[in-house]
């Protein structure tokens, strides 16, 4: 006889009894108690696998476990603790469905923020340093500029590929700020500015201290590190938005401190002014500009020398064939 529904058997299997299982419980809604052996005899099954599945229905309190006359018999606590079990099992169910649920929420929350980080492009090598340079020319008009000046423009890594991007800068119309430490390096920096097609600032190393280069344009910031030939472009607004609003503040203040100097009247205590541009200084500002275009079309001091040496050699023939 089957005591026990099959519409109700499905709902123990997807509770999570195992077929072992529904069969004591049905044996037991018709027998008040029964031993293993009177289970394995009514069941079919073995007192083995029978003891392992009475073990988890007393752990489920569904089962009892009762001593009549010495011997160790089974008994269903209440058709109420199946019921209350069942219970207890779907809020489990709904529970485990909810933090499923937020789980893939969380996912999806996850994959659109993984949409909106930055993009990180690397360029490692001495060798691939101008292509992050040239990376910039598409993120903007204007570059501000963080640059330590760590060695004059005849030996820097990248001397004539320097010379070259400014003839780029100017081609494609990007002009420059860029923000030096005052250091004797830097104002040499600074007093090339006419013919680098840039604006430049002196700061004290301790307002701002950076020891790479440091480049804003656009929402793009990129970091130059000749130290260790390794360039990163990082795409980033917040970031570039919040570089550019201290690089604007650092400008401010010492453009201010540059017309308070130039501002300071003569005394004991201070230089007196710079006299005002003469013609013999802009002739002087003709002749050096006039040795920086041809700096730029010679870049190599090797090339120099030996164009030297060949006119040298030329005249030795044309005077040695007459």
């Amino acid at each position: 006889m089957n005591a026990i529904p099959a519409g109700v058997e499905a709902a123990l299997l997807e509770a999570g009894f195992s077929t072992t299982e529904i069969a004591i419980l049905r044996r037991l809604v018709v027998d008040d108690a029964c031993t293993l052996r009177e289970l394995a005899g009514r069941t079919g099954k073995s007192t083995g696998v029978l003891d392992q599945a009475v073990k988890k229905l007393l752990q489920k309190v569904i089962v009892r476990k009762e001593i009549i006359n010495g011997v160790t018999k089974y008994a269903m606590t209440s058709l109420d603790a199946v019921l209350q079990w069942m219970e207890e099992d779907d809020r489990r169910k709904r529970e485990l469905m909810n933090r499923r649920h937020q789980n893939f929420a969380t996912f999806l929350r996850t994959v659109e923020q993984d949409k909106k980080r930055p993009e990180i492009e690397y360029f490692e090598g001495l060798g691939n340093l101008p292509k992050a340079y040239r990376k910039l020319l598409g993120c903007g008009r204007e570059f501000l500029i963080y640059d330590p000046v760590f060695c004059s423009i005849d030996d820097h890594p990248l001397r004539d590929f320097m010379v070259e991007w400014v003839r780029i800068r100017r081609k494609h119309a990007v002009g420059s700020r860029v923000l030096a430490h005052n250091t004797p390096l830097g104002r040499r920096y600074l007093s090339r500015d006419p013919y680098e097609h840039r604006r430049t600032v002196l700061i004290e190393e301790k307002d701002y201290p950076f020891t790479f280069e440091k480049i804003l344009c656009g929402d793009t910031v990129a970091c130059i590190n000749y130290a260790e030939h390794c360039a990163c472009l990082l795409k980033y607004p917040e970031l570039a938005s919040m570089e550019r609003a201290m690089f604007e503040a650092l400008w401010r203040q010492g453009m201010a401190k540059k017309d308070e100097v130039s501002s300071t009247p003569s005394g004991w205590n201070a230089p007196a002014p710079l006299p005002s541009p003469s013609p013999p200084h802009a002739a002087a500002l003709s002749v050096v500009r006039t040795r920086s275009g041809l700096r730029e079309f010679l870049p190599s001091r090797k090339r120099v020398a030996a164009f030297f040496g060949i006119g040298v050699l030329l005249i030795l023939l044309v005077v040695g064939l007459r």
